[in-house]
């Protein structure tokens, strides 16, 4: 809220999901905060690990476990979520695909 702050660490979102103009942060915890700014706004001062993957949704690169181009979802580590992608982030998605599996065994 606009006096009350709330302080987290950038390493345990998970993923952020736009409500109108309010943002859901998806935590490692299993938590959820509410922020009443819009997801455009934290996509601006996010650091790099974190790519807009849908109109949304942003995701920490550093939780993906799967990505399946072929039904449009990204697979989230901890909490075996999906997430979907959609086709105008396609391209981000596959840029993304291909910086982790250049990281890790495929």
């Amino acid at each position: 809220t606009y006096s009350d702050y709330r302080f987290i660490e950038i390493k345990d979102i998970l993923f952020l999901k736009a409500d109108n103009n309010t943002t859901e942060f998806f935590m490692k915890d299993k938590t959820k905060i509410v922020a009443f700014k819009t997801l455009k706004y934290f996509e601006a001062i996010l650091p790099k690990t974190f790519q807009r993957i849908h109109q949304s949704f942003m995701i920490n690169q550093n939780y993906i476990a799967r990505i399946h181009l072929g039904k449009s979802e990204c697979h989230l580590k901890p909490l075996k979520m999906r997430l979907p992608f959609s086709k105008s982030y396609r391209k981000v998605v596959s840029e993304l695909a291909a910086t982790l599996s250049s990281n890790a065994l495929t």
